[in-house]
C-alpha cells in the first residue's frame, strides 16, 4: 500500500514536468514560432519582364526566417505567376542599412547586473558581438555609428565633467570592418569608471531620429537625379534604425511632453525604426516600450549580458532580414503599369500591400547603335548597291 502510494505521488508530481517538457519538444520541432503579422515588399528591381524583389516577413515582435519557398506566392494583376527564383535572407547580401546605437553612460550602468557583471561591461560586449554578427555579412552597405549620451553631472562625477554630446554626422558611420570604429568602441570601454552622468533618453534620441530625417542627407537617402522617383534604377534607399540601450529612465524634464515630441517626428517617418533595450531590474520598462512600439520596432528587457546579446540578435534580423522572389511578368507589354502582391501562406494568409512596376526598354548605347548602322550599310552594299554594279557592268559588256 506504501508503494502504491509513493509511486502514485511520484507520478503525479512529475506529470506538470512532463507536460512542460513535452510542450518545449513540440516547440523545438515546430519551426513556426510565431504567427506571421506582416509581409511588406522592401524593394523591386525591374529588368525588362524581369522583376526580383526582396520581401520582409514579420512576426509579433522579429523577423521571420524560417520559411520555404513553399509559403510564398506572387500574384500579378490579382493572377499567380511562377516563382522562377527563390533565396532565404541566408542566401542574399543583406540590405543597405545605418544603424545607430544610443548608448547610457549614466552612472547606475556601473552597477553589476545578475551576473555580476558591470551593465556597460555586458553593453559594450554585446555591441562588439553584434558588429562581429555584421563582419559575416561582408557588405559595406552597412554602417554602424555609436552615441553615448548622459547629460548633467551626477553623484560622484568631478567638477569639471563634460556632458556627452550627440550631434550626430556622416562621418561618425563606420563599416563593421573598419579599424577606426574598434578603436572607439575600445576608447569607449576605458570609460568606464568615469561614469557618473544621469540619464536623458528624449533629448539625444529626438535629435538623432531628426538627423536620420534630414532628405538632403545623401548618405541616408540616396538619388539619381537623371531618373524619375520611381524609377526601378533608382539606388535603394537604406534602412535607418536606431538601437537605444538603458538601465534606467528619463530624469531630464517633462516624460509626456517629450514623448509628444519624439512620437509626432517619429509617425512622420515611418521609415526610421527606434528598437529599445532595458537593461537591468531598475530599467523603464513602461517608457521604453511605449518608444518602440510608436514606429512597430522592437523592445527587449535583458537582466543578464548574455540576454543583451540575444536581444541585440533579433535587432539585427529585425532589420537586415530579408527574401528575394525574382519572376517573369506575364505578357508583358511596355509602359504597361503592373501591380504587384506577395501572399505568405504559414498558418493563414498575410498579403502585402501592393507594388506598382512599369515595364521599360532602356534605349541601347549610341556605340551599339552606331555599330548596328555601319553593319547595316555594309550588308546593303554587299547585298544591294554590289549586285547593281555588276549587273550594270554586264549590260556595257554585252551592248
Amino acid at each position: 500500500m506504501k508503494k502504491c502510494i509513493a509511486l502514485f505521488t511520484t507520478t503525479a508530481s512529475w506529470i506538470p514536468k512532463l507536460s512542460i517538457s513535452m510542450l518545449i519538444l513540440s516547440c523545438l520541432t515546430n519551426p513556426a514560432w510565431g504567427q506571421i503579422k506582416k509581409v511588406t515588399i522592401q524593394n523591386k528591381t525591374v529588368d525588362e519582364e524581369k522583376v526580383e524583389l526582396r520581401i520582409k516577413v514579420q512576426e509579433t515582435n522579429r523577423s521571420a526566417l524560417y520559411l520555404k519557398e513553399e509559403n510564398f506566392q506572387v500574384l500579378v494583376n490579382d493572377d499567380e505567376v511562377d516563382i522562377i527564383n527563390w533565396k532565404s535572407p541566408e542566401e542574399i547580401a543583406p540590405p543597405p542599412a545605418r544603424i545607430v546605437f544610443l548608448l547610457d553612460m549614466s552612472g547606475s550602468m556601473r552597477e553589476n547586473d545578475s551576473t555580476r557583471t558591470t551593465k556597460f561591461k555586458g553593453a559594450i560586449r554585446a555591441i562588439r558581438d553584434f558588429i562581429n554578427k555584421i563582419k559575416t555579412k561582408n557588405s559595406d552597405e552597412i554602417t554602424i555609428a555609436i552615441v553615448p549620451f548622459g547629460v548633467t553631472s551626477g553623484r560622484g562625477c568631478p567638477i569639471n565633467f563634460t556632458p556627452y554630446t550627440y550631434d550626430l554626422k556622416n562621418d561618425d558611420f563606420f563599416t563593421a570592418n573598419d579599424n577606426k570604429l574598434r578603436d572607439f568602441i575600445d576608447n569607449l570601454a576605458s570609460q568606464e569608471k568615469n561614469l557618473c552622468a544621469s540619464t536623458d533618453l528624449y533629448n539625444p534620441l529626438i535629435e538623432v531620429v531628426q538627423f536620420l530625417n534630414d532628405r538632403t542627407n545623401s548618405n541616408l537617402y540616396p538619388n539619381n537625379p537623371q531618373l524619375p522617383e520611381d524609377h526601378p534604377q533608382q539606388p535603394r534607399k537604406p534602412q535607418l534604425s536606431v538601437i537605444l540601450l538603458s538601465d534606467g529612465g528619463h530624469t531630464e524634464g517633462n516624460d509626456q511632453q517629450y514623448f509628444q515630441q519624439l512620437q509626432g517626428i517619429l509617425e512622420g517617418n515611418p521609415n526610421i525604426i527606434v528598437h529599445t533595450l532595458g537593461y537591468g531590474y531598475d530599467a523603464d520598462r513602461k517608457t521604453l516600450r511605449q518608444i518602440a512600439d510608436i514606429n512597430k520596432g522592437i523592445y527587449q528587457f535583458s537582466a543578464r549580458s548574455s540576454e543583451v546579446v540575444t536581444a541585440l540578435e533579433t535587432f539585427l534580423n529585425a532589420t537586415l532580414g530579408e527574401y528575394e522572389i525574382t519572376f517573369n511578368t506575364p505578357f508583358p507589354e511596355k509602359g504597361r503599369e503592373y501591380e504587384t502582391v506577395v501572399k505568405v501562406n504559414q498558418g493563414e494568409s498575410i498579403i502585402s500591400d501592393p507594388v506598382y512596376y512599369r515595364i521599360l526598354w532602356e534605349p541601347l548605347p549610341f556605340a551599339y547603335r552606331f555599330g548596328m548602322v555601319v553593319v547595316i550599310l555594309i550588308l546593303l552594299g554587299i547585298g544591294g548597291a554590289l549586285p547593281l554594279w555588276l549587273w550594270g557592268k554586264y549590260i556595257e559588256k554585252n551592248a
